[in-house]
């Protein structure tokens, strides 16, 4: 059954479609989740977008760039644009999977940021792959065409994204790896000195690392 043009349901799959729009830092292309069938499978076949998958349940196989990965539940894999992928279900246990495309001028940056290259296209969720199911069904339960609507389901494509990027933060430090910042000292510097103008009678080291962000030893560093 056809809602309208851009958004599809049916037994297995729930999917929503727009175009690429040039010059955004980020655009929502293509959602769905779609619960396969055995052996199903996809392509071989070229994208134009990024295609992030979220498996839920079962198994499936990706083979990219010469070689093969083996994905389960709590697993993400991304199909980078411009690169052969094939990709398929299980045959005894068909993988149930969410997933999100989109491009933009950003795109690659957001997605280096939560662990994801062309290079490493596999990562764990880190926390449960339901969280990101949530976000798409309520992009998909929002497929009426309108303005605010769109606007609505782009802010959640920025949901998902802050997650990932979160996740990969949180599993990073938790395995002690080194912290790395996203911006330059100087901009934690003046925020720094912005926050002691404004609360300069009791402003605290450890207060004001808290506010911007940043560790401590941090933030004594680089104001040295």
């Amino acid at each position: 059954m056809e809602v309208d043009k851009n958004y599809r349901i049916d037994a297995n799959f729930r999917w929503l479609g727009s175009q690429i729009k040039a010059n955004e830092e980020l655009c929502l292309t293509v959602c769905g989740i779609e619960q396969c069938k055995p052996d199903k499978y996809y392509g071989p076949a070229v994208r134009e977008d990024y295609h992030v998958h979220f498996v839920l349940r079962g198994k499936g196989t990706l083979e990219i760039g010469g070689r093969s990965y083996q994905l389960q539940r709590g697993q993400i894999f991304v199909i980078p644009p411009g690169i052969e992928t094939y990709y398929y279900s299980d045959p005894k246990d068909p993988w149930h999977y969410t997933w999100i495309s989109f491009g933009g001028t950003r795109a690659a940056y957001f997605l280096e940021k939560a662990g994801i290259t062309v290079e490493n296209p596999v990562r764990d969720t880190f926390i449960e792959p339901e969280r990101f199911l949530e976000i798409t069904e309520n992009i998909l339960n929002h497929h009426a065409l309108t303005v605010a609507n769109e606007l609505l389901r782009t802010s959640l494509l920025y949901e998902i994204i802050s997650l990932l990027i979160d996740s990969y933060n949180q599993h990073m430090n938790a395995q002690g790896q080194k912290k790395t910042y996203d911006y330059s000292p100087d901009v934690y510097v003046n925020t720094a000195i912005e926050y002691i103008r404004e609360h300069y009678s009791h402003a605290k080291v450890s207060e004001i690392a808290s506010f911007i962000g940043i560790s401590r030893y941090y933030l004594t560093h680089i104001f040295k």
